[in-house]
C-alpha cells in the first residue's frame, strides 16, 4: 500500500513538472521555443537594490515567432519569465523582485545597415544586500552551477565586473556595475571606497 502511494506521488510530481515546463515556469528560456543567438545580462547596483536586465537576441525569423507569442498574451509571456526567474534565482535565496517589465525590440541602424531583434526583461532585485556586501549566488549558481563564479569575471574598471562565455553553446555576457569602487570573492561584492 505504501509503495503504491509513493508511486502515485512520484507520478503526480512528474506530471506537475511537465505541466510547469509546458506553461513556461521552469527555465528562463521558457518564454521561447527557440534558443537565442546570444544573451546579455546587466545588473546595476542602486543603493541596496540591484537593477536586473536580461536581453535575448534572435534572428529575424525566430523574433517573429517570439513576437507572435508576446502579442497573443503579453501578461502570460511576462508571467512565464517571472515564474521561472523567481523559481530559479529568487526563491531559493529568499530574494524578491519588483518592477517587472518586458520589451520586444526590432531595431534597424541606417549607418551600419544592421538589424537586431531582441527581448529585454527587467526587474529590481531586493534582498541581495547584506548590509556590507552584495551576494551574487542567486544569479550565478542557477546559470552555471559551481563554475564560473565572480573570480572568472574581468574587472575593466574599479566599479565593473564582466564575464563573457557560453551557456549551452549560446554566447552570454554578464556585466555588474556599481556606483563606487569594489572588491569581490567568489560570490560577493563589497565597496572599497
Amino acid at each position: 500500500m505504501k509503495r503504491h502511494l509513493s508511486t502515485k506521488v512520484a507520478v503526480a510530481g512528474l506530471m506537475l513538472l511537465l505541466l510547469l515546463a509546458t506553461v513556461g515556469y521552469l527555465h528562463p528560456q521558457a518564454t521561447s521555443s527557440a534558443s537565442p543567438e546570444k544573451q546579455a545580462i546587466t545588473v546595476e547596483a542602486a543603493g541596496e537594490v540591484l537593477n536586473y536586465s536580461e536581453e535575448r537576441f534572435w534572428d529575424e525569423g525566430e523574433f517573429k515567432g517570439e513576437y507572435g507569442r508576446f502579442s497573443a498574451d503579453k501578461a502570460k509571456y511576462l508571467e512565464g519569465f517571472v515564474g521561472s526567474f523567481t523559481a530559479d534565482h529568487l526563491a531559493p535565496y529568499s530574494l524578491e523582485a519588483s518592477g517587472w517589465a518586458v520589451s520586444l525590440i526590432s531595431e534597424y541602424e541606417l549607418e551600419t545597415s544592421e538589424a537586431t531583434y531582441s527581448a529585454l526583461f527587467r526587474c529590481k532585485v531586493h534582498g541581495a544586500w547584506s548590509g556590507s556586501w552584495f551576494s551574487f549566488e542567486w544569479l550565478l549558481r542557477p546559470l552555471f552551477g559551481g563554475r564560473p563564479d565572480l573570480m572568472d569575471f574581468t574587472q575593466p574598471t574599479a566599479q565593473t565586473l564582466v564575464y563573457r562565455g557560453e551557456i549551452d553553446h549560446t554566447p552570454i555576457t554578464i556585466t555588474l556595475i556599481f556606483p563606487r569602487p569594489i572588491s569581490h570573492c567568489h560570490y560577493h561584492v563589497w565597496y572599497t571606497g
